[in-house]
Formats: structure tokens, C-alpha cells, sequence
């Protein structure tokens, strides 16, 4: 019994310590580990960490944080649709556009709603933080902006592959959607996090 009470109390504990470290980013003055300054800061960030301390992120690692978020969105486009097909589809009056009649296309207005709201959140505590910033600290570490930048850019791109799939985007929603996404490639690939705030 003592051993298990030994257990829960060193879990606790080591859940604490990992809580602090995680929370520890949301401090402007925060720095990753083996971070210089002049280096580029982007994979470092301790909720989708891909880079080792000291090292830059590499366009592959780039790749892989981008492939796990578009997952994460693919996920919840469809748990949202199986949710939107039981609970709000029924509900709806009918649309004389056909295509809105599709439960896939109600439901991805939920999962939107939900980046943006990630997003926006993001975004506004990486401007507060970068407030009175000098110009030429854009390369300075902000999670809050590197997270938003992740989160918005994978939503394009499933947003854009899965409404394709789905046959309910425009020509200008695929021009919309493109044009999102390769701005979103070339700021956060090349790590100026200050943009996507």
C-alpha cells in the first residue's frame, strides 16, 4: 500500500515539474534550451518539440510538426461531421445550394470556428508579447506565434484536400486556400514568426 501511495505521490510530483516547464513558454522572457540568439528558434517549443536542443529546425522536422497538425485537423473534421450528422443536420431546414446540404460541409464550419478561435488566441498573446519589440528581433523565440502560424497552416491544407475530396469548394476557395497556404510555407518555413501573428 505504501509502495502505491510512494507511486501516485512521485507521479504527482513529476506531473507538477512538467506542468511548470509547459507553462514556463507563455512567459515572453522564456527561452528554449541551447537557444542563441541569431539562430532560428522555430521547433524548439516544448508542445510539439522536434528539435533537439541547440540545433536548428531542419525543412524535414518542418514537414513532420505540419503533417501531425494536418492529422490532428483530419480528426476533428470528421469527429465533427459524425457529431454534426447526429446532433445538427437533422435540425437544419434545407439549403437550395445543394452543396450546403452535406453534413461534411456544415461540420467543417465547427472546425473552423475552432481554429479560429485557436488562432486568434495565439496570435494576440504573440502581439502583447512582441509589443515594443525591435524590428530586428522578428527571429526572437515566440511560441505563441510559431504555434498559431502551425495551427493555421495545416488547417489550409486539410481544410483544402478534404474540401476537394468533398466536392464543395469553389475555384475561388481553392485560390483562397492556395494562397494561405503558400504564404504560410514561406513564413514559417523560413521561421519569421512575427507575420502569422
Amino acid at each position: 500500500m505504501m509502495a502505491l501511495v510512494l507511486m501516485a505521490a512521485s507521479s504527482v510530483s513529476r506531473a507538477v515539474e512538467s506542468t511548470a516547464k509547459v507553462h514556463a513558454w507563455w512567459d515572453p522572457a522564456w527561452r528554449p534550451e541551447g537557444w542563441v540568439k541569431g539562430k532560428r528558434f522555430c521547433g524548439h517549443h516544448p508542445v510539439l518539440r522536434v528539435v533537439s536542443p541547440g540545433e536548428e529546425e531542419s525543412i524535414t522536422l518542418f514537414f513532420k510538426t505540419i503533417g501531425m497538425l494536418c492529422v490532428l485537423w483530419t480528426i476533428l473534421w470528421y469527429l465533427s461531421a459524425a457529431l454534426t450528422h447526429v446532433f445538427v443536420t437533422p435540425r437544419l431546414p434545407r439549403s437550395s445550394v445543394e452543396r450546403e446540404n452535406s453534413t461534411v460541409y456544415v461540420s467543417q464550419k465547427f472546425v473552423a470556428e475552432l481554429k479560429c478561435l485557436v488562432v486568434a488566441a495565439l496570435a494576440n498573446v504573440a502581439v502583447v508579447h512582441m509589443w515594443g519589440q525591435a524590428g530586428s528581433d522578428v527571429y526572437e523565440p515566440n511560441v505563441q506565434a510559431e504555434l498559431a502560424g502551425d495551427f493555421f497552416l495545416s488547417f489550409e491544407i486539410v481544410d483544402l484536400v478534404l474540401g476537394s475530396l468533398h466536392g464543395f469548394l469553389t475555384q475561388l476557395y481553392v485560390l483562397h486556400h492556395v494562397l494561405h497556404i503558400v504564404l504560410g510555407l514561406i513564413i514559417r518555413g523560413n521561421c519569421t514568426l512575427g507575420f502569422p501573428a
